[in-house]
């Protein structure tokens, strides 16, 4: 019974994020708009699915098929271990592609009284580590590994097959050195 109320659940979320005619969009947005009221609107139906379900579903195909129908673009042969994962319309994941148990990818920021929203891009089989976090503007390119409980700051690109880790983020290795 529980799995089911869990899963109407997200049903509900993807209508109520259709009848409020919410897309995540870049820009900068008072905290004090229509807009910035509809995402957090939405932000807490998401929130209750975290504790309801979406944590019990991690790794699973469901999950993924949640988050695209949220707008987020997931592509093939993704493992997706963390419901931590915000302003779906923003965020794309390339093929076979692992985000590890309690990582966060979020597209938004709160700045001098601003919600800040920028796309997150992460390439075609890259890497995100256990409890690592994804800033917003930050792109991992193709093959990238960003390392366990380290921070991808805002804007930041790691070039393709390198391995980065750390607070502050430092490189690790680069292929073919």
């Amino acid at each position: 019974g529980y799995l089911i109320f869990g899963l109407a659940y997200l049903v509900l979320v993807i209508v109520m994020r259709h009848l409020i005619r919410f897309r995540s969009r870049e820009g900068d947005y008072p905290f004090i708009s229509s807009y910035a009221i509809r995402w957090a609107f939405l932000g807490s139906l998401v929130g209750l699915a975290k504790i309801l379900i979406l944590d019990h579903i991690r790794g699973m195909p469901v999950l993924n098929a949640f988050f695209r129908m949220m707008g987020a673009r997931i592509g093939r042969n993704v493992l997706i271990n963390t419901s931590n994962i915000f302003d779906f319309d923003l965020i794309e994941i390339g093929d076979d592609a692992f985000i590890g148990g309690d990582a966060v990818i979020i597209g938004h920021v709160g700045e001098r009284g601003l919600l800040r929203i920028r796309p997150v891009r992460i390439g075609a089989r890259c890497t995100v580590g256990q409890s690592s976090v994804v800033f917003p503007g930050a792109t991992m390119d193709e093959g990238s590994v960003l390392g366990a409980l380290s921070l991808l700051p805002k804007g930041k690109t790691l070039p393709a097959g390198t391995v980065w880790g750390g607070n502050p983020l430092r490189e690790i290795h680069r292929e073919g050195t």
